[in-house]
């Protein structure tokens, strides 16, 4: 039987939980993180969240039969900021040590790797922030391109 996104997302927030994170998710895309070369991360907070995007994408990862994956990004007021990923092609799914029956792999950063998230909800403190840190990093290596997607949810 599939795994649905409501059931892998409950069974996610689980697993931070016995990893020492807050079981509580703020589901994130690329455009809505900003690396400062340290482990400070700027959240860009949406109003709506970003369920139908988090959803989407599982949904996508799961039918490629590649695997999907949730991952830890940082710590934000008490929640988990994580992301939603799958890889573009086997190659891609191979190198980042997917599962080889296509499935959920959950991962979770350890402490020594845990960023410190700070929420930015100003467009204009956004924009700022944008210029000054835009080109610093990625999201740990993880290769982004059209096959990403994410959610800006609480979840409890």
């Amino acid at each position: 039987m599939e795994q649905t996104f409501d059931n892998a997302v409950a069974e996610y927030a689980e697993f931070l939980k016995k990893c020492g994170w807050p079981p509580r998710i703020i589901w994130v895309t690329p455009k809505d993180v900003l690396f400062t070369g340290s482990l400070r991360v700027y959240i860009r907070l949406v109003k709506h969240g970003r369920d139908d995007e988090a959803r989407q994408t599982y949904e996508a990862g799961r039918a490629s039969r590649l695997g999907v994956e949730f991952c830890t990004l940082c710590e934000l007021n008490g929640a988990a900021c994580c992301f939603v990923w799958f890889p573009r092609n086997r190659e891609e799914a191979t190198r980042m040590m997917m599962t080889a029956d296509g499935s959920l792999k959950m991962s979770a950063l350890n402490d020594s790797s845990r960023g410190k998230g700070k929420s930015v909800r100003n467009r204009f403190v956004w924009k700022f922030l944008a210029r000054r840190y835009g080109k610093n990093g990625d999201l740990y290596g993880y290769p982004f391109g059209e096959a990403i997607g994410f959610v800006a949810r609480v979840v409890s």
